[in-house]
């Protein structure tokens, strides 16, 4: 999809340069351009404290002065429109193509820095609405470790399961507009995982999760109905999950035990990696569940979406300083490729 999104740019470029002059300029902005800069800064130098502060009660206060300063920034006349491209290096911002929202995630280390075994991340998270009067934010408080059966669940923003949003496919379903979110969560020292969540509104307010996912138990697999699909692997594997356009399906790494060994320890998902194929899931206008097919892609791009560089070497002791890694598809976090891509 890159490549695609990188080709269109450079039509767009290269027609615009056989493009008469119109003589008018572009309209500025519809924010202060400096003022906005500076709320940037500001949310950038208290974030640095977040990212870099030894002792996690440190990081979780820091967060907890971030938070306020950001809602100061995004009440600001016009402040929807502003990228927060400098930010967007240590936090997520993504929106869907009609522009209704944008969502900015986060992450925070918890545990002791000095043992990467203790690692685990605490998600936080808003839904800011595209309101020119006023605005309008949805808080996202992460309750995935305190949820029980989150696969079967409808969740709220405040019940959401947390994660870096680094994609998001719009799609409407009998007359009813559903935002699929594709997130990545560093999980624990032992395995990753990566989401696909569906956001819709009722009444106004953020709904999470439906009965419209037919995922495939990577041992036994049996078919079953969830709210969202969860891929759980180990750590540090390269493992694709995105919305394929040429397919028109949401496809994924189909998952298997890395080995013998490994796969006798059942339902150890820290054991599981890509086994070199792929399933899609293929939504069905009339039920509007997305059913599982298996894929055999040829020609078509697959590189995996980015996943943050790891915390640190996690075979290590951390190195201060690092206690939060850079937000997919920041300059500054490059994704692994798997052998079979190129």
């Amino acid at each position: 999809m890159k490549k695609i999104l990188f080709l269109l740019l450079g039509l767009s470029i290269f027609s615009g340069a056989f493009a008469q002059p119109s003589g008018k300029s572009d309209p500025p902005p519809p924010y202060n351009a400096e003022v906005m800069r500076q709320h940037e800064d500001s949310l950038i130098a208290l974030f640095d404290n977040v990212r870099k502060l030894p002792k996690e009660q440190d990081r979780f206060n820091a967060c907890y002065t971030f938070v306020p300063a950001l809602v100061k920034a995004l009440k600001e006349p016009g402040a929807y429109y502003y990228p927060f491209d400098s930010l967007r290096k240590w936090v997520s911002i993504v929106k869907p193509t009609d522009d209704a929202f944008r969502i900015f995630t986060w992450m925070v280390a918890k545990g002791n820095a000095d043992d990467y075994r203790t690692i685990s991340y605490r998600y936080f998270g808003a839904i800011q609405m595209n309101n020119p009067d006023k605005l309008v934010l949805f808080p996202l408080e992460d309750k995935s470790r305190q949820l029980t059966s989150i696969e079967d669940k409808e969740l709220t923003n405040d019940q959401w399961m947390g994660s870096l949003y680094y994609d998001v496919h719009e799609y409407t379903q009998n007359n009813t507009k559903y935002y699929m979110l594709f997130g990545w969560d560093g999980n624990n020292f032992r395995s990753d995982k990566k989401i696909a969540d569906l956001l819709f509104f009722r009444n106004d307010k953020p709904k999470f999760g439906a009965p419209v996912f037919e995922v495939i138990n990577p041992q036994t697999k049996q078919k079953a109905i969830k709210h969202r699909l969860i891929l759980e692997f180990k750590e540090g594997s390269a493992v694709t999950l995105k919305f394929n356009k040429e397919e028109n399906k949401i496809v994924y790494d189909f998952l298997a035990p890395e080995d013998e060994k490994a796969n006798q320890i059942g339902g150890a998902a820290f054991a599981l990696v890509p086994d070199g194929t792929y399933q899609g899931l293929e939504l069905n206008t009339q039920t509007g569940v997305w059913e599982a097919r298996p894929m055999v892609l040829k020609g078509i791009s697959m590189e995996a979406p980015p996943r943050p560089s790891p915390l640190f070497d996690k075979g290590k002791q951390p190195s201060k300083g690092k206690m939060v890694a850079p937000v997919p598809g920041s300059n500054s976090s490059k994704p692994p490729k798997k052998k079979s891509e190129k």
